[in-house]
């Protein structure tokens, strides 16, 4: 465990020869070993699970298992020999995947499987899983975990990199706490709080946030009538308001329409009929994210690396990117120290952790590539901020600061969204919570009403 930047991943990838070690020794089933390759460190039996999966999208489920490690004799093989080798082994482990799909018609959960197993036939004896549930929901959570404990039982060693705490307790038998690229804390989950396992990441003690000191509501910014789709996920004629000085948490379990309706008011899901209106201007839902940016709108999408920045650009220019238009001059020229000035601003304010303004986004660890997100959300000078999912997949750190910023900037009297499926994240930030169960608003939870229980509670449908 640590906050993204401590050397959790840049230690995941010297075990597995992607880096190579400037100092230290490794040994590996009672031998020295020094990997330098993925290829080598394979031959070891040392396999590693990537934040980003890596496989051939076309190509089917038993294909991506057993690529380069054909089954065969004399340099041939069949696919119903390779089906027969990758069956054999998710028998052998009691994994239950549908080997005949292409990679781009599986769920993420799914694809992961296949990474898994891809190891599993290689003979691995230890995976190192990066960070291999950030992109889950609970389900799926749950499910990985329970494989993980059938694979501990058959001899198969993990060292699993988390931020997760419930997962973490649930699966280790040794917690290592790293900061600043050393181990400041080992520990068994038994042994160590929480509280302790936060305060050793960070180097103090985690900060609680405090909503007693909200600013007064300023007005309603925005307000949300009749959303509706007939797709799956469908919405049921959501309806709801946004004041100035307010977050609002929109919560729900995966799959109970908040992600739509986050997307929606991003401009991404044009079949969403209803209407919006922003201080007084009404508009039907947005047919693009441009109609959405243009009513006052900034929306922060889940997947940063796919529909929020662009990972080869600098950091000033992922943060300035919303608002060239406004920052151009004479003939569309935009000044750079314009840009500079603008980006220096936000990565203050946000405390970006980075070498330079020039620095590529995509060298950035995952926590301040979200700063740099929201930075550029926060450029446009929005009406109204819409936060989907804004803390997944980043560290304990990361996440106390972005919470500690959206309440700042609630009480700067700015209307903030914030649309997820932690139910921690969504009582500790929201002053007033809508919760959606299958497309439809279920309850609104306002003061002592806002607690853990009762929104999983109504989340669920479950009775006391």
């Amino acid at each position: 465990m640590g906050e993204n930047g401590a050397g959790k991943s840049t230690l995941s990838k010297c075990l597995v020869g992607v880096h190579s070690m400037d100092a230290g020794e490794m040994i590996f089933d009672g031998r020295p070993a020094k990997p330098t390759s993925p290829r080598s460190a394979m031959r070891l039996g040392i396999g590693l699970l990537p934040q980003e999966l890596a496989y051939v999208p076309k190509m089917t489920a038993y294909e991506n298992i057993v690529l380069g490690r054909w089954p065969g004799k004399a340099g041939l093989t069949s696919p119903s020999r390779m089906r027969r080798s990758v069956l054999g082994t998710l028998d052998k482990y009691g994994i239950e995947l549908d080997i005949d799909s292409r990679m781009d018609e599986l769920s993420l959960a799914d694809r992961q499987l296949v990474e898994i197993s891809k190891v599993l036939t290689r003979d691995a004896r230890l995976l190192v899983l990066d960070e291999p549930t950030a992109a889950l929901n609970s389900a799926e959570s749950g499910a990985l975990i329970e494989l993980l404990l059938r694979l501990k039982r058959e001899g198969l060693s993990a060292i699993y990199i988390s931020h997760r705490m419930d997962e973490v307790g649930r699966f280790s038998d040794t917690i290592n706490v790293l900061r600043n690229g050393s181990i400041v804390l080992r520990t068994a989950p038994h042994e160590s709080t929480e509280r302790e396992l936060v305060t050793a990441m960070l180097g103090q003690a985690p900060k609680v946030l405090d909503k007693s000191d909200a600013a007064p509501l300023l007005g309603v910014a925005c307000e949300v009538k009749d959303l509706s789709s007939e797709r799956s996920p469908r919405l049921d004629d959501i309806s709801f308001s946004v004041s100035r000085g307010e977050v609002l948490g929109l919560f729900g379990v995966r799959g109970s329409g908040q992600d739509l309706v986050a997307e929606a008011l991003g401009g991404m899901r044009p079949e969403v009929s209803g209407s919006v209106e922003i201080d007084g201007r009404s508009s039907a839902v947005f047919a693009n994210p441009r109609d959405s940016q243009a009513q006052g709108i900034a929306y922060l999408p889940a997947e940063r690396k796919r529909n929020g920045l662009v990972l080869g650009m600098s950091v000033r220019d992922n943060t300035v990117l919303p608002i060239a238009k406004k920052l151009a001059r004479r003939f569309g020229i935009i000044g750079r120290r314009a840009e500079r000035d603008v980006a220096a601003h936000y990565a203050e304010r946000l405390d970006l952790r980075y070498s330079s303004l020039a620095q590529p986004v995509g060298q950035l660890s995952g926590g301040n590539q979200q700063k740099v997100l929201l930075a550029s959300r926060l450029a446009q000078e929005p009406r109204l901020l819409v936060l989907h999912e804004p803390t997944r997949g980043v560290d304990i750190g990361a996440r106390l600061q972005i919470h500690e910023h959206l309440r700042q900037l609630a009480a700067e009297g700015s209307a903030c969204l914030l649309v997820t499926s932690d139910v921690d994240e969504v009582v500790a930030v929201s002053d007033r919570i809508l919760v959606m169960r299958d497309g439809a608003c279920v309850a609104e939870l306002v003061g002592d009403q806002i607690t853990p229980e009762s929104a999983v509670l109504h989340a669920t449908g479950a009775t006391r």
